[in-house]
């Protein structure tokens, strides 16, 4: 049996595990914690009395419920991809990462790219202000977006109107999870700086 969706942030008339999951993720698909790499020139900004809060916190795409309107899936996609191809765009996205080191990895090449400014902040996905927030594994938005170069090729397109909307490239693929709108401040448990990911990595090249 498929996942019951968790609360729907797109505000689907009918959101029905039988057609595409709103929810992307379900819950139990979740980690415990998640790991959000900050530079000091993200979009996304961050405040201690709210937490992350991402440049797009308005954006609703709402679906047809009878499937014919595909214009939001469309957009919908189109805005995921955007957001990953790192399009100076205002994104209602808030990138993080599931696995630990790939997120301290991306830290350290943040700093030497924009300097001071540059942490880890980890994420705990199991704050009651998080459980019922909507956080996706891109590789799930990738597999059920089902990509296909030429069934979405403008030629075929053409010959076919009702071919599926257009979905995500199947790459790159990794741990990355995205969260809508906002990250709460009492979920964010630690800051992890530069200095103390090298010093990590040094003592464990020690043993």
């Amino acid at each position: 049996m498929s996942p019951t969706p968790s609360i729907c942030a797109f505000r689907h008339p009918q959101c029905l595990p039988a057609r595409m999951n709103c929810a992307w993720t379900p819950n139990a698909g979740r980690p415990k914690r998640l790991y959000r790499v900050v530079n000091p020139n993200s979009a996304c900004k961050f405040n201690e009395k709210e937490g992350f809060i991402a440049a797009d916190t308005s954006t609703v795409y709402n679906f047809s419920s009878n499937g014919k309107d595909r214009s939001d899936w469309s957009a919908f996609y189109a805005s995921i991809q955007s957001h990953r191809d790192v399009e100076r765009i205002r994104s209602p996205y808030i990138s993080v990462f599931a696995d630990q080191t790939e997120a301290e990895s991306w830290t350290l090449a943040a700093e030497e790219i924009f300097g001071k400014g540059c942490y880890l902040a980890e994420i705990d996905l199991t704050h009651e202000k998080m459980t019922e927030r909507p956080v996706w594994f891109v590789q799930d938005i990738q597999k059920r977006s089902q990509y296909s170069t030429f069934r979405n090729s403008a030629k075929a397109r053409d010959a076919n109107p009702n071919l599926p909307p257009r979905g995500i490239s199947l790459t790159p693929r990794n741990s990355e999870f995205l969260v809508l709108y906002k990250i709460p401040i009492e979920s964010v448990i630690s800051k992890i700086t530069p200095e103390q990911i090298r010093e990590s990595k040094l003592n464990d090249s020690q043993y």
